[in-house]
């Protein structure tokens, strides 16, 4: 990596469960319980200190005890001596909200401070060790309030990471006027609602661009679970390409993407245009759109984009991810009119599934996969719009089988467990 001149991000949660004496490579474990020598460093919640959900990665510290506090920078920065390698090292808080402590002292201030301070002295550890690697801090659930008080003392150590997560993709970041962002929500501990909207993630951001002038990016998620919701991968496409557009405006220096490694399904478009993008943000999306679909699709490349641009002119990713009602008559009409584009598409994928060879025949027939997965996967969201569970979830069932009896021909592309997942979680289905 060092050679070809990438650099080498790594870690990001877990320095909380680290700090409760769990190891952050088992991630996500749950049903843990927590050592009674532990309890006085979790964070206090109800009256009772222990573990969230039984799970290290869920669960806050106790930042206003000193003992905490050293634990966690002598933790960090053990890690950064034994791994020189990282060019940045992330630096996150726990992977849950609204699990602050509420013990008196920690009530006294916003986590966003004591996150500073404690960063603020592992940069003087890493100082007096003789290491130079960068910090990467997070803007992310609770610390998306931007602190009151503290301030990094040594801006080139930091790089500040924006994490919208719960942001729409219906919009880009170049649809709002930046001179007439919203004023800051009002933070109240352990109940806090993080916004949809662009305009109220943006305008924590800028709190924080106050006190912060160092380097910084967003760390977005279009292809996280959002993507899922686009039946066509279009109109996520085009919201990436303006959003990398428009990171200069925003005052930030790039992009990461927190994705699925396969979000290919039918197409790798949004990932070609991100890449595109970010190395040339001068770059025209009607040509990024014809250099990609004539190599992957051949001369019927045009009939072929019009057939997934009106999919996704016809799905949604906000609907998908639990934005805005589940039952929504326009959305019902949408996903009822999905399911016509896919089956009127037949002929032309039949077609060229006869007449291409090559790489473009393995295209085309899964563009038609693609084609039964719109089918059963609309008619589900159809009867969500629609506010009929039962038969929303007949037809999930339905969407279900043939997706896992599917799974060796798309592997590659469809992630069969993710799109399940965030589908339970945010759209409405049930196991």
């Amino acid at each position: 990596m060092e050679k070809i001149g990438i650099v080498h991000h790594r870690v990001g949660h877990g320095w909380t469960g680290e700090v409760l004496g769990y190891s952050s490579r088992f991630g996500w474990e749950k049903g843990l319980e927590l050592p009674e020598d532990k309890k006085p460093f979790a964070a206090r919640l109800n009256n009772k200190r222990d573990l969230v959900e039984g799970a290290p990665i869920l669960t806050s510290l106790c930042f206003s005890n000193p003992e905490v506090q050293d634990q966690m920078v002598e933790v960090i920065t053990d890690y950064a001596r034994d791994h020189q390698d990282v060019d940045y090292l992330h630096v996150w808080l726990s992977d849950a909200r609204n699990n602050i402590c509420e013990c008196d002292k920690c009530k006294k201030e916003r986590v966003a401070d004591q996150y500073i301070r404690i960063l603020n002295q592992l940069d003087e550890r890493l100082s007096e060790e003789g290491l130079d690697t960068k910090i990467c801090f997070l803007l992310y659930h609770e610390l998306l309030f931007a602190p009151q008080k503290e301030t990094l003392k040594n801006r080139e150590r930091f790089t500040m990471m924006f994490a919208p997560i719960t942001r729409t993709f219906e919009r880009s970041y170049a649809d709002v006027d930046l001179d007439q962002l919203p004023p800051a929500a009002e933070y109240i501990r352990n109940q806090i609602v993080l916004p949809n909207s662009l305009e109220e993630n943006l305008t924590c951001l800028k709190e924080w661009q106050n006190g912060f002038k160092g380097d910084s990016f967003v760390y977005d998620y279009p292809l996280g679970g959002a993507h899922y919701g686009d039946l066509g991968y279009m109109a996520i496409s085009k919201t990436i390409y303006r959003d990398i557009q428009s990171l200069d405006q925003l005052g930030v220096n790039g992009c990461i993407s927190c994705q699925e490694l396969r979000a290919g399904f039918p197409h790798n478009f949004p990932n070609y245009v991100m890449a595109k993008m970010l190395v040339n943000p001068n770059r025209d999306f009607e040509e990024l759109k014809e250099e990609y679909f004539e190599a992957l699709y051949g001369n019927d490349w045009k009939e072929a984009v019009e057939y997934l641009e009106n999919l996704s002119e016809n799905s949604s990713c906000d609907h998908f991810n639990a934005i805005g009602d589940r039952i929504n008559p326009q959305m019902e009409t949408k996903y009822k009119k999905a399911q016509e584009l896919a089956k009127g598409a037949f002929a032309m994928i039949e077609n060229n599934c006869l007449s291409q060879s090559g790489s473009n025949l393995h295209e085309w027939k899964q563009l038609g996969y693609h084609r039964e997965y719109v089918q059963k996967l609309a008619a589900a969201l159809e009867q969500i719009a629609a506010g009929n569970p039962e038969k929303a979830d007949c037809s999930w069932h339905e969407f279900l089988d043939l997706i896992r009896r599917n799974e060796d021909f798309a592997q590659n592309n469809l992630d069969v467990y993710r799109v399940i997942e965030v589908a339970k979680n945010y759209a409405g289905f049930k196991l």
